[in-house]
């Protein structure tokens, strides 16, 4: 069994939860035409059973491979867009957009690290 997640932390401390050791994070590689190693572009960690395993599987940020360019255009066509770049320019509209509102709730409001507050707690010291 296995799952595909965008977090590995998230989902390793899950599986911790849950009473599952994992193995080391791994990333997983394959030889090209020169016989190199190189990363395919995903990674994984296991939960080892009697007979068999659970697996977590994951992207490697910052690797662009045939795997996650593949990756990235099946979550465009997921999403309803015709491509990736498609998809790309209008999650970081819209992500600048909520940034933009949630800054707007703030910038009125005293600096956390001014007199009579800290960055720890926001009451008084």
């Amino acid at each position: 069994m296995g799952w595909f997640v965008s977090d590995m932390e998230e989902a390793g401390a899950a599986f911790a939860r849950l009473g599952f050791p994992l193995t080391p994070f791994t990333v997983h590689r394959n030889e090209d035409e020169a016989g190199n190693r190189v990363p395919t572009g995903t990674a994984n960690r296991c939960a080892m059973l009697g007979r068999g395993y659970l697996e977590i599987l994951t992207d490697v940020d910052g690797l662009d491979t045939p795997f996650s360019r593949a990756h990235r255009a099946a979550i465009a066509r997921l999403m309803s867009f015709p491509d990736e770049a498609d998809f790309a320019d209008a999650l970081l509209a819209h992500l600048r957009s909520v940034e933009e509102q949630y800054a707007a709730l703030f910038e009125d409001e005293p600096a956390l690290g001014g007199e009579g507050g800290n960055l720890v707690f926001t009451g008084t010291a």
